[in-house]
């Protein structure tokens, strides 16, 4: 799917999620909410800041850019533009390129933020998850 087209497909889903949660009295309208692009590059690559800055703002849609290569090494999925640290500003995020503190950080805000909309995290894969000659490739 075009990229673009997998953001949109996103930002649907999420509307008809954040709709269907609506009261059962309560007629269900569209819902709109605030979102980041390349959510991780904070500074980097325009004046969003950190993750938690984004989410304290009124950010409810992080956008996370995905890699797979490099997984047996890091044992996890590496975040980054073009590649796992590529454009990430770690400064008030995780010191890692590591999907799984990223992931905490969302989570940790969320669990302390109990009243707020619920958070949607697109991940958007850069690699070519067929590049890889076995599945335990990526292990």
């Amino acid at each position: 799917m075009h990229r673009l087209g997998t953001a949109v497909l996103a930002a649907l889903i999420g509307t008809a999620l954040l709709t269907a949660t609506a009261p059962a009295a309560q007629a269900a309208e569209p819902s709109t909410f605030l979102a980041t692009h390349n959510s991780y590059s904070g500074n980097v690559d325009g004046a969003k800041g950190p993750i938690a800055g984004q989410l304290n703002r009124g950010v409810r849609f992080i956008e996370l850019d995905v890699h797979d290569n490099g997984y047996a090494t890091a044992h996890d999925y590496g975040i980054g533009h073009s590649s796992p640290g590529d454009l990430v500003d770690h400064a008030g995020n995780p010191a890692s390129n590591n999907l799984r503190d990223w992931l905490a950080l969302v989570n940790t805000w969320s669990t302390a933020h109990p009243t707020a909309a619920p958070i949607m995290v697109m991940l958007d894969l850069k690699d070519d998850l067929t590049d890889n000659a076995t599945w335990n490739a990526t292990r």
